[in-house]
Order: C-alpha cells, then sequence, then structure tokens
C-alpha cells in the first residue's frame, strides 16, 4: 500500500504552533517518569475525507548521545479507543463534519517502551545521558486518488495528565499542501497494512 507520510510533529518539536496553555502543560513533563499506559492522543480530521485516508497515528521517539552519527527510533502506531474516559473530554471539540477520535498505546508495545525506559534511566544514571524527542504523527494508509478541494484542517491534542485534561497541540491546521506533495511523491511503509 502506498502510504503518505504528512509529519504532524504534535509535541514539542514545532512550538510555535502549540498553544500557550500546552507549553505550560507539557513544560515539565518527563515521559520517562509518567506511566504511558495513561498517554492519549485525539486528532479531529474533516469526517467525509477521513474516511478515505484511512488515519494512522503514530508516535516516534528518537534517541541520541552528542557522539551519535544516527539516532535510534521507535515508531509506534497508536490504537484507537472508545473508553468514555478517554472520548469524554473530547466532547468540547467536536465540531459538524468533523470526526474526533482518541488514541492510546497499544497494550502489545508496552514492553518495547519499558524496556526503551529502562535504557534511558540507566543511561541517566551513568552519566552518559541520551537526548530524545517524542512525537505524535498523523498518516494516511488508504487511497487517495481524490483528495479534497479546499482545506483540509486537521487539529490535534495529547494527553499525559487526567488532571490537565487534552492538550491542543495543533488547532486547525490545513494539511491540504502537505497531502497533495505526499500525494505526488507517495512512500510505501511497512505499517500501513
Amino acid at each position: 500500500m502506498r502510504f503518505l507520510a504528512v509529519l504532524l510533529t504534535f509535541l514539542v518539536v514545532g512550538c510555535a504552533s502549540v498553544p500557550l496553555k500546552t507549553m505550560y502543560n507539557l513544560w515539565n513533563f518527563d515521559p520517562w517518569s509518567s506511566d504511558f499506559r495513561t498517554w492519549r492522543a485525539a486528532a479531529r480530521l474533516p469526517l467525509a475525507d477521513a474516511q478515505t485516508l484511512k488515519p494512522q497515528i503514530r508516535m516516534k521517539i528518537e534517541t541520541w548521545r552528542d557522539a551519535d552519527k544516527q539516532r535510534s527510533e521507535e515508531l509506534l502506531v497508536l490504537a484507537q479507543t472508545m473508553d468514555p474516559a478517554d472520548v469524554g473530554p473530547l466532547e468540547t471539540e467536536k465540531r459538524a463534519g468533523y470526526a474526533v477520535t482518541a488514541y492510546r498505546i497499544d497494550p502489545k508495545d508496552y514492553a518495547r517502551l519499558e524496556a526503551l525506559r529502562t535504557r534511558i534511566v540507566a543511561a541517566k544514571k551513568s552519566g552518559n545521558p541520551l537526548h530524545g524527542s517524542l512525537t505524535i504523527t498523523a498518516a494516511s494508509c488508504g487511497a487517495r486518488q481524490s483528495l479534497p478541494a479546499g482545506a483540509f484542517l486537521i487539529s490535534t491534542y495529547l494527553l499525559v495528565d487526567r488532571a490537565d485534561g487534552y492538550n491542543p497541540l495543533l488547532v486547525d491546521y490545513d494539511l491540504s499542501a502537505m497531502l497533495k506533495q505526499a500525494q505526488d511523491a507517495p512512500k510505501k511503509e511497512d505499517v500501513c497494512g
């Protein structure tokens, strides 16, 4: 299957488009001391187009040391969740013509994340810590012969602490140019299928 790699960095990498409240809430967030089983992501996509594009929400974690020439990468495909505790807080984000979907880390990936956490904590204790980035991306695994003609507005959210609720990362970000560019130069990825 062709893969439409529309990289939407939900998290801290693209701070210019991240709302101030979200930056404040995530400022002290340490992913390796928190319970990743409680993390949630969400996306609001145009309803009709979302069905055709078959969106896939992914988490990419990169780690490296200063001297490293190459970064280590873990790519996780997030699983849709229908749990009322996950979707209920998104009620205020609903809008006519759009689907709002919540996602969680797939339980089959817990062991991978636990191994990564162990490696990162050990490196920190050794005095030779790893640097890292955690991004959430949106991709499409569906047919793209008829992309939407106008704007393709997407909003994304991240929940790392239930007390803070979902943090908006991108609000009404227009993906139409990136969708067109990706359609013109599609990639094949093994995570689709």
